[in-house]
């Protein structure tokens, strides 16, 4: 399995040593389509995907077994494929020292996939990684980019992925309004742009934008633990 590398080059002063010392902020990413050749290439997840399986509406599984997927014409189409995106940060620590170093990591795997073969090792495929300090820095949309393109890729195709979404049931933010608030921000400057991302919530447009049909409120889930929990329910 090939992967890429995505480099940019810096040049930071140091005041040690009185000099620009230059650095390579690099982001590795494992190309998507390849990478889903090769979990469908194996006979056993073959076989699951072109299985049908039994489903029991009075068990609720995962979700898969929830009312979105259910309900969805595109999304319980046996025919469609249907990738879920993990995201998660590590933390790399040497022994000898004190520092340490936190890394993102991004995976995926496929929701066509039974939850007892979903959650095996060989079937949670590794994306992406990025240390944090550079996400933090130039977002996630230049080491996600061999994603989107093969998302756009996959959509354009006779055979590719189809747009996952539900009528909106909460009152949330819509895209139009979204885009629009984006739209405000990116053309702001200096404090006005400050003050527009502090009252939108925004910081920039999410790159998930580009991926034709993708709605980010309606297609993505709320992390329970950072925005509830520690968040919301705190206040």
């Amino acid at each position: 399995m090939r992967y890429c590398v995505t480099c940019k080059e810096t040049f930071d002063f140091s005041p040690r040593k009185q000099k620009h010392i230059r650095h390579f902020e690099k982001a590795f990413c494992i190309p998507f389509i390849e990478s889903l050749k090769e979990l469908i290439a194996m006979p056993e997840i073959h076989d699951c995907l072109t299985s049908s399986s039994q489903f029991n509406p009075t068990i609720l599984t995962d979700l898969t077994s929830g009312h979105f997927c259910q309900d969805h014409p595109h999304f319980r189409d046996p025919k469609s494929i249907k990738v879920i995106l993990y995201y998660d940060d590590i933390g790399i620590t040497n022994p000898l020292g004190t520092r340490d170093r936190s890394v993102c990591m991004f995976y995926w795997s496929l929701a066509n996939l039974p939850r007892y073969v979903r959650s095996q090792d060989r079937c949670m495929m590794l994306l992406a990684s990025v240390e944090k300090k550079y996400a933090k820095k130039h977002g996630f949309k230049g080491v996600l980019s061999d994603f989107f393109d093969s998302i756009k890729q996959l959509q354009s195709s006779r055979d590719g992925l189809r747009r996952i979404s539900r009528p909106n049931i909460c009152k949330i933010r819509q895209m139009e309004q979204y885009l629009k608030q984006c739209d405000q921000i990116s053309k702001a400057d200096g404090r006005r742009k400050a003050i527009l991302q502090k009252n939108f919530g925004i910081i920039s447009e999410s790159p998930f934008t580009a991926i034709n049909g993708f709605d980010v409120f309606k297609q993505t889930t709320i992390d329970v633990m950072h925005v509830l929990l520690e968040g919301i329910y705190t206040q």
